[in-house]
């Protein structure tokens, strides 16, 4: 008898066992070339890196690669490597978002302060009648100030004088908190406070307490000429983007869009986000992850603090951050409840969340 549940018993393993086989290397790697290949093809792709992060109670070690395909300049043929650096746009601001869960988890801003608390008294923070913005509006997307402002120059002229001259007379159309509507101003208004709260420079306040902690020593807030080769080339369709409009320093934009990084540093930005290593910025995750506010976007479920939240089947949720920005694109999608993510970036305006979207089914199947 004892041999028959014996038998009974390891069959019974043998079946739930392999029903739940880890994905292999191998696999993974299959599957990312395949799409990534079949994507630049499709869409006439200069170059893709990509990364990707999974771990599970059935793999002996968490799974963390990278894979490069294409080429970082076109007529040069120069290959896309793990050191290339590109343009991660809005995925900036998942930067800013986690300086700001810091200063809440630190209590050096309040979650009932004000906009207003923390500019220059020659700053007049719009109101909508005497209501007055949130800090925490602002961070969510629901501030009611605009995408971009309305003014002569381009975005990446605008300095904190320029925007200072903007709010004089800029009248909010809602009620702040009453609806989402994404905004790079509010963000710029979030790191240009962190950094008036800190007493310092956003680019040092970014370095200083998220990239070195975190080793991500290829991510870059300005490229020093001695580093500019680094940078892969945008493209436009076929065409080259002109790199004369970029980047300037003092753009009160420039924390927002402007950041640059490797894959692999993009690599380390997502493993922290689903925990696979301790790192002493853990704590500042429950803020990241406890903010939401119901969307009105069709597909988005909710925001969070410097992410979207998305349903990616029935029983999951995915946090994406990226998008489309001079030249390049960038997404990152992970769900933390499984802890499995990918991050996927172009030299090349076109939409990649497609393939980070299908990426990170397969890697959830």
């Amino acid at each position: 008898m004892r041999t028959f549940w014996q038998g009974l018993f390891l069959g019974c393993f043998v079946v739930i066992k392999s029903s739940l086989v880890a994905l292999s290397d191998v696999d993974i790697k299959n599957a990312v070339e395949v799409r990534a290949k079949a994507y630049i093809k499709k869409y006439n792709i200069a170059g893709l890196a990509i990364a990707v992060v999974k771990q599970s109670f059935d793999m002996e070690k968490p799974c963390e690669k990278t894979f490069c395909f294409g080429h970082a300049q076109r007529n040069l043929q120069i290959s896309i490597k793990e050191s290339t650096g590109f343009r991660l746009g809005e995925l900036s601001s998942s930067f800013i978002a986690l300086l700001f869960a810091k200063a809440l988890h630190e209590g050096t801003i309040p979650e009932e302060a004000l906009l207003s608390d923390f500019f220059p008294k020659t700053f007049v923070i719009p109101r909508y009648h005497d209501i007055p913005i949130k800090v925490m509006e602002v961070a969510l997307q629901t501030s009611g100030l605009p995408d971009y402002p309305t003014l002569p120059m381009r975005y990446y002229q605008v300095g904190a004088k320029d925007i200072e001259n903007y709010f004089r007379s800029y009248k909010l159309p809602r009620k702040p908190g009453a609806k989402e509507q994404f905004s790079h101003l509010g963000y710029a208004c979030l790191a240009y406070l962190l950094a008036r709260s800190g007493k310092t420079t956003y680019a040092k306040l970014l370095s200083d307490k998220i990239l070195k902690p975190l080793a991500m020593e290829d991510t870059y807030y300005s490229l020093s000429l001695n580093k500019r080769h680094l940078l892969a080339t945008g493209y436009r369709g076929i065409g080259p983007v002109s790199e004369n409009f970029v980047d300037k320093d003092t753009s009160f934009f420039k924390p927002v869009v402007g950041l640059i990084a490797t894959i692999a540093d993009l690599r380390k930005w997502l493993s922290f986000f689903l925990r696979i290593h301790a790192t002493a910025l853990d704590p500042y995750l429950k803020q990241v992850f406890r903010f939401q506010k119901n969307a009105e976007d069709e597909g988005v479920k909710k925001l969070g603090l410097g992410w979207k939240i998305e349903p990616l089947s029935a029983s999951l949720v995915t946090y994406k951050g990226g998008g489309i920005y001079c030249g390049f694109s960038s997404c990152m999608l992970f769900t933390p409840d499984t802890k499995t993510g990918v991050v996927v970036l172009s030299n090349t305006e076109y939409d990649v969340e497609p393939l980070a979207r299908e990426l990170l089914q397969f890697l959830n199947s």
